[in-house]
């Protein structure tokens, strides 16, 4: 596609240049080649998008993937399933923090005309972000897994006394 467009560029060079516009002369070639390096733009823009999503898609799948399988064997050696829980939520946090952190550290880095691929605003911003995402991942999944295991211990202790009424009230209606 490039070599097609710098042989088109090459051609256009040597087109005839003494047209006259006031004159309604229009050069045909030129117009042609306007329209073609349009639509190979387009053409480019399009596969350009569909490989950026198509790389996003595989990196997002090989992340989460990675945290799964990780996670699953740290469940596997504590022998508890919340542990799992808890490695997985940690390992989502701090890839989309650094990612969260990153974006606003390049977009300050942006806004004040300094390279966006730096470690001043943007390296330390991902890290922050990836700690802070860490740090609030761990934290609600303690909350959760403590609300969790509540709800557990009420449904139990309910499912327990409504077997004694049961019982109770099955045992009183024996009696003559």
């Amino acid at each position: 596609m490039i070599r097609f467009l710098t042989a088109l560029a090459t051609l256009a060079a040597q087109a005839p240049g003494e047209l006259d516009p006031e004159m309604g002369e229009f050069n045909l070639f030129l117009f042609s080649f306007l329209v073609i390096g349009l639509v190979a733009l387009a053409v480019l823009c399009v596969i350009g998008i569909i490989v950026g999503i198509f790389v996003v898609v595989t990196g997002g799948a090989a992340v989460v993937s990675g945290a799964a399988l990780s996670s699953s064997i740290a469940a596997a050696v504590r022998r508890n399933p919340q542990t799992g829980l808890m490695w997985f939520v940690i390992q989502m946090s701090i890839a989309g923090g650094a990612v969260s952190g990153f974006a606003v550290g390049a977009v300050y880095s942006y806004f004040h005309k300094v390279d966006v691929w730096n470690w001043q605003h943007t390296g330390l911003a991902a890290l922050m972000g990836a700690f802070t995402s860490a740090a609030i991942g761990w934290f609600s999944v303690k909350l959760w897994l403590r609300v969790w295991n509540q709800l557990q211990q009420w449904w139990r202790q309910r499912g327990q006394s409504e077997e004694a009424n049961r019982s109770l009230s099955s045992s009183s209606h024996q009696i003559p």
